[in-house]
């Protein structure tokens, strides 16, 4: 029998995890720091992989200290002053925190922030939290004040649970944190140019942002490299080429990584067997989904299922 995994994340199974203020299951804010990073990962990639990416808006504020993540399989650092937006399409595998780092990661629901005051903008709300080319902004002087004013606000509002309209000011205080946020985008003619490389090609930016979408689609079922490039009508070598450039990895190797993720999540539920992991990943047997985790992990599903099971 087939694992149902379509809802594994949530915003009050993230602030079980992570701790911090919650509105119901609309809005969490935490702090981050070096002693709960851990916690951190498991959360993003369960985020990621059951793909709750296009149903919350996302990002980590750091106010010290310096973050550095593995984005799309290249190294980057999340800079103190700098808030780090996550994207649907990005593919993240790990966060490593400096050990004077302090930083807050904030989640909300769309369903909560798409209200009347949200939908009057005078900017569309997709453009802010959707930056495909810049998902890295770092302020200085003023900005990071009015920012760092924002969260401040969010997280008192959170915590204020006697206020009688705590509901409408936390979503007023999003508001504010969203606009200013914007006002600051749009004033500024910086170019991150980390990401210029990424927009000289915009038939290799296409190619790869398809075919993460249909690894995303068809990954957990999917294995091999030739089943993409046919999606995409282009040879596996051209498609291998082009994810390389960009990546340093692979088709082959993007697959493998997605496939780990995906079993790590499941692994990690306690009523998930070895047995229908490898079921709902498409794996001939158990003793082939074993081979093949711990030639990616070093690890046995089962020794890594004892280590890393997460109860809520």
């Amino acid at each position: 029998m087939n694992i149902t995994y379509e809802r594994l994340f949530s915003i009050k199974e993230f602030h079980n995890a992570m701790g911090g203020a919650i509105l119901d299951d609309s809005v969490t804010l935490a702090k981050i720091n070096h002693n709960n990073v851990s916690v951190l990962n498991d959360m993003v990639e369960d985020m990621f992989m059951t793909r709750s990416m296009g149903n919350i808006l996302c990002n980590i504020f750091v106010l010290k200290g310096e973050i550095s993540a593995t984005i799309n399989y290249r190294n980057t650092r999340i800079q103190k002053h700098s808030i780090f937006s996550f994207i649907p399409l990005l593919t993240i595998t790990e966060f490593v925190c400096s050990p004077d780092t302090e930083a807050y990661i904030f989640i909300c629901s769309r369903e909560f922030i798409m209200s009347s005051s949200f939908n009057s903008s005078p900017i569309s709300i997709s453009e802010i939290i959707n930056r495909e080319h810049s998902p890295i902004t770092t302020f200085e002087g003023a900005a990071f004040k009015t920012i760092n004013d924002c969260y401040s606000r969010i997280w008192h509002y959170l915590n204020d649970t006697g206020h009688l309209l705590r509901r409408e000011i936390v979503r007023n205080s999003i508001y504010n944190f969203l606009m200013e946020f914007a006002n600051i985008l749009l004033s500024s003619t910086k170019i991150d140019k980390s990401t210029a490389a990424i927009t000289k090609s915009s038939i290799k930016k296409t190619y790869i942002k398809k075919f993460i979408e249909l690894l995303v689609r068809y990954g957990e079922k999917e294995h091999n490299p030739a089943f993409y490039a046919d999606k995409l009508c282009i040879s596996v070598q051209y498609l291998s080429l082009i994810l390389k450039e960009i990546s340093g990895k692979t088709a082959g190797g993007w697959i493998a990584r997605y496939v780990i993720t995906r079993a790590k999540v499941m692994l990690r539920k306690p009523e998930n067997s070895i047995q229908q992991v490898a079921e709902s990943l498409n794996f001939s047997d158990q003793s082939s989904f074993g081979k093949f985790f711990k030639k990616h992990t070093g690890s046995s599903p089962k020794r890594y299922k004892e280590q890393h099971m997460v109860f809520f």
